[in-house]
């Protein structure tokens, strides 16, 4: 698709579509809201400081999602597919920021798992406890063995989550703590 053709179709979308949410597109929302603060609350009565609190502000950017994915399909309505997506999006990439490992796997597929996992041990065999090795270096050396740039970020992300590892050196070196 050529850029300028690209540049008018957004052009067009902004002035010639408005989309809002459908009746049952707010009330899915409504609901996933009210399950979603929920499950926050729950977490913070067991003492899981991890989370995000959801807020007003992430219902209304949620709704802006859903109007926004609409609006690519110049559709005149949000409907429940849209807001579905959107807090696909919204967990994807908020509520894993605040948790651990324990719901990587609900957001990368099985075969991405896999392989995050088998970074995470190839780093744990690399890099004894109490050594350190530059970022460069390891990331290098994990890609020389065919492992994406993807898998090697996230598996340092998710070890780094789980203080097995920390950075050093102003965020040069990586130190394997346990």
């Amino acid at each position: 698709l050529p850029i300028d053709e690209l540049k008018r179709y957004i052009a067009f979308c902004r002035t010639h579509c408005q989309p809002r949410l459908t009746e049952a597109a707010s009330v899915a929302l409504q609901n996933n809201y009210v399950a979603i603060r929920s499950t926050v609350r729950a977490r913070e009565v067991e003492g899981d400081r991890a989370t995000i609190p959801i807020m007003v502000r992430q219902l209304e950017a949620i709704a802006r999602i859903s109007e926004a994915l609409a609006k690519m399909e110049l559709s005149p309505t949000a409907t429940e597919r849209h807001v579905e997506e959107a807090l696909r999006l919204f967990k994807v990439s908020t509520l894993e920021a605040a948790t651990t490992n324990r719901n990587i796997s609900e957001t990368l597929s099985p075969e991405m798992m896999a392989e995050v996992q088998t970074v995470e041990a190839r780093i744990e065999q690399r890099l004894p406890i109490g050594q350190q090795v530059t970022e460069r270096e390891l990331v290098a050396d994990l890609s020389r063995q065919g492992l994406s740039d993807f898998a090697i970020r996230k598996a340092l992300s998710v070890m780094m989550r789980r203080d097995q590892l920390e950075y050093r050196q102003r965020r040069r070196c990586i130190y394997r703590c346990r």
